[in-house]
């Protein structure tokens, strides 16, 4: 299996625990309401986040742009890791928090030691960018001429 793919599948199942973890994080401790539902609600949104990114949603990505380049995917797991370890309200968003703040280290050193591949994956990203320019790609322009022509 290719490297870049190992990236891929993993960042989807740690993802993916890491919306489980928040899920149950917030059914499981209903007694930090205010703080912890909105922390876990946020856990939850990112990791969403990153699985929608991992599958390259283009009309994700096309509003997100750092999430096009394994520079920013990793910046932004190392993020959403330390919000899971920096609010340990249960073991699973510290597993969660670990493992994402480490994945988002190995695609920081995957940009450092590997920067052909990460080029090539770029230049095919951007070839399948310029097939799709036009082909129903939502933009925030787009959208809005659309709801303004509805509504008049």
């Amino acid at each position: 299996m290719e490297l870049i793919a190992i990236f891929k599948y993993g960042s989807i199942l740690i993802a993916c625990i890491t919306v489980f973890a928040g899920f149950f994080s917030i059914l499981g401790n209903i007694t930090d309401f205010p703080a912890g539902f909105i922390i876990n609600a946020y856990i939850v949104f990112f990791a969403l986040l990153i699985i929608l990114a991992e599958l390259r949603i283009q009309s994700l990505l096309y509003n997100f742009q750092f999430l096009k380049t394994y520079f920013g995917r990793g910046n932004f797991y190392i993020f959403v890791g330390t919000l899971c370890l920096f609010y340990p309200d249960s073991i699973q968003n510290l597993v969660a928090g670990s493992f994402l703040f480490v994945d988002g280290l190995f695609h920081l050193v995957l940009v450092i030691q590997k920067h052909d591949l990460v080029t090539e994956e770029k230049r095919k990203a951007e070839e399948a960018e310029k097939k799709n320019v036009g082909a129903g790609v939502p933009s925030v322009f787009t959208d809005a001429k659309m709801l303004s022509a509805v509504i008049s």
